[in-house]
């Protein structure tokens, strides 16, 4: 069979084209409030400072009606953080928390850089095994926290999504749309 070189090349045109991914988009998940407490000033390593706070409590809430989805235990995990001779804030943090609606226990796991009192932005892993929130392992989230006050610090976590991942956002809150984000 014969092809037009004109068809042919048109054909080797469409294939290294380059494809175009659709931009993700953040989704506002939730808002927090956390207590925080150096132990100790910060302590010299190769990298700069190492700071060692501790978490004593806080809250994670619904990004519109502010209700309690979970409390952070208090004393279980906690910031390690680097803080380079330059002044960029490289944190380093675990927290425990306890989920309001089904009494189950989740972990959050950040690391990222940012501007030691002032803002940081971490990337957050979740990890549960509640039936409401299990949607949360393995969806990747950015917290943005607001360091300009240690007691509380407040910070507000984003789902970054494409248009693939709206049945993960769908699962975890258990909605029909992205946009309609209610608890459980």
């Amino acid at each position: 069979m014969f092809f037009p070189p004109v068809l042919l090349f048109a054909s080797f045109l469409q294939l290294i084209a380059p494809v175009q991914a659709a931009a993700p988009t953040l989704t506002h998940l939730f808002n927090g409030t956390l207590f925080l407490e150096p132990v100790a000033e910060l302590v010299p390593g190769p990298f700069g400072g190492r700071s060692l706070i501790t978490f004593n409590g806080g809250t994670l809430l619904h990004p519109i009606n502010g209700k309690v989805i979970a409390n952070l235990i208090p004393g279980l995990g906690g910031e390690l953080g680097a803080l380079g001779s330059n002044n960029v804030f490289y944190p380093d943090a675990r927290a425990a928390l306890q989920w309001v609606d089904d009494s189950t226990y989740g972990y959050l796991e950040m690391h990222g850089s940012g501007k030691f009192g002032v803002k940081a932005t971490t990337y957050a892993r979740f990890e549960t095994n509640s039936p409401s929130r299990v949607a949360l392992n393995g969806l990747f989230t950015i917290l943005r926290l607001d360091l300009s006050s240690l007691s509380p610090a407040t910070f507000d976590i984003y789902s970054v999504v494409s248009h693939l991942d709206f049945s993960v956002l769908d699962l975890l809150h258990n909605t029909q749309t992205k946009d309609d984000i209610i608890d459980n």
